[in-house]
């Protein structure tokens, strides 16, 4: 059975320069959507999306896609039947997926390390307060 086609979502990606002078890390992750922030935190929670068997030539290869939840985020893996080595690199697409947002992908911006990572952190409790208190609130 040939891999299932995912609709593409044409998605406007952010760019960003880490070395511009008035590059301000706390904005960017101000505006970045709150699942897609949650990921860059705490990495992506990968759920079975696509698990199925290709036939190429005379192997029978396993391929798996897995997305993420929160941003949408897919993982597409060729595995051998065999040995479970990887038989292509692994591929990750920050925007495939219908209904995803412009966030997680932010051209320039790359990975959180340190403080960076901390700051993510802070600005996520941040958030993660205001909504638990908007839903108090909410309540009565």
């Amino acid at each position: 059975m040939p891999p299932r086609k995912r609709a593409r979502v044409p998605v406007e990606v952010k760019t960003v320069d880490r070395e511009a002078p008035d590059f301000d890390l706390l904005s960017v992750i101000g505006e970045m959507p709150v699942g897609d922030a949650a990921c860059r935190e705490d990495r992506h929670g990968w759920e079975p999306f696509v698990a199925d068997r290709v036939q190429f030539g005379a192997v029978v290869v396993r391929h798996r896609i897995r997305r993420c939840p929160r941003c949408k985020s897919t993982i597409e893996t060729w595995v051998h039947p065999v040995s479970g080595e990887y038989m292509r690199t692994p591929k990750y697409d920050y925007r495939v997926a219908k209904g995803s947002t412009p966030g997680y992908l932010i051209k320039g911006l790359g990975a959180f390390h340190g403080a960076e990572r901390g700051a993510l952190r802070l600005a996520n409790m941040d958030r993660e307060e205001a909504v638990l208190a908007a839903k108090s609130n909410r309540r009565g």
